[in-house]
């Protein structure tokens, strides 16, 4: 296997870029965020190019995290093809929790043979931030391809099915695992659980919005009790301030069960990341948190395969070195006003 580990958004881009101008038959991206700033005027023309060239082009981008199509035009002209997913509505009822059902896959697929898969937006916003997203050389990419082809079919879904369950695509040692927005089916979810609950020696997860249930809460805790190594890694201030003060509130209890929380400090930090006992890992498009396990379409790639774990390791290295331990005492003593904040927004953590 050719695989590397792209942690940060300008080589991201520069090796996607430098892929699609290589490619013969097909680009096919699914992706949150692509804007209409410099970092998208880069791919919007290199994709317009090689639509001109022959080159199959399919586009699938979120209505609400992109919400400028008049952008992609160029491409559609040139005989690609460009679609939304779920364009902001009103409804006569549950208008909130349908507009919240996303896309927040991230796809981008080369003429079956090169595979990205990760957390990263194509947005100069978040050029200079930490992410984690594995470029594949592999015929994993054939694999893929089938399950953005689904997606790319069932773009203007609204509905929130409970009882969706999408299927997990089992690959040589790597297992595929998509969701649907469900209460009942958190495929992701179940799926990190189940490693959490497993593990031996260590547990070490990256999130940038870490607002996880209480079935992984407790399974953490209780991991950690038992002697497991418990690390999380998550940005000192995300780019979402609420969403802190929020995750804030939990810090006391997982200390006091013997996790360890390093905050990563030179900026946002948006990987989506979970290594256990050096043997096992996820990544993926969802974060450790109500929305994404309960409302999004979400894609995540787990596996056992040594190659990446060897990356995944150096990774967690490099991480920690730019990071600083909780600090117990200081946020016993933290100020007034976000404990009341926290205690006001908490009833409605799972919408964030």
């Amino acid at each position: 296997m050719n695989a590397k580990l792209l942690t940060a958004n300008a080589d991201f881009y520069a090796s996607a870029l430098e892929d699609i101008a290589k490619a013969k038959k097909y680009v096919y991206i699914e992706i949150f965020r692509l804007m209409d700033d410099a970092s998208g005027i880069q791919f919007r023309d290199l994709l317009t190019q090689k639509a001109t060239e022959g080159v199959q082009i399919k586009l699938l981008l979120d209505a609400y995290g992109t919400p400028n199509t008049f952008f992609f035009q160029s491409i559609e002209k040139a005989g690609g093809e460009v679609r939304s997913f779920k364009k902001f509505k009103l409804f006569l009822s549950s208008t909130f929790q349908k507009n919240h059902s996303r896309n927040h896959r991230k796809l981008i697929l080369i003429d079956d043979e090169i595979s990205y898969i990760g957390s990263a937006n194509i947005t100069s916003y978040s050029l200079v931030w930490r992410e984690s997203n594995f470029r594949l050389e592999h015929p994993i990419t054939k694999v893929l391809k089938e399950s953005f082809l689904n997606s790319f079919e069932y773009h203007k879904r609204y509905d929130i099915d409970t009882f969706e369950n999408m299927p997990t695509i089992f690959y040589e040692n790597f297992r595929i695992v998509q969701d649907a927005p469900s209460t009942v089916f958190q495929n992701v979810r179940n799926n990190l659980l189940s490693l959490i609950r497993i593990a031996k020696k260590q547990i070490i997860i990256e999130s940038p919005y870490f607002l996880p249930g209480y079935k992984i809460r407790k399974a953490l805790m209780k991991a950690a009790l038992k002697g497991v190594e418990v690390i999380l890694i998550l940005p000192r201030h995300s780019d979402l301030r609420t969403v802190d003060l929020v995750r804030n509130k939990y810090f006391g209890q997982f200390y006091n069960s013997g996790i360890k929380i390093k905050l990563y400090q030179p900026n946002n930090l948006h990987s989506k990341l979970m290594m256990v006992d050096q043997k096992y890992f996820y990544i993926g498009s969802s974060n450790f948190d109500y929305r994404s396990f309960r409302y999004q379409f979400e894609i995540g790639l787990f596996g056992t395969e040594p190659d990446l774990i060897h990356l995944l390791i150096d990774y967690f290295e490099e991480s920690q070195s730019h990071c600083k331990s909780f600090d117990f005492p200081h946020w016993k003593h933290r100020p007034g006003i976000e404990k009341f904040i926290e205690w006001l927004v908490t009833p409605f953590r799972h919408y964030f």
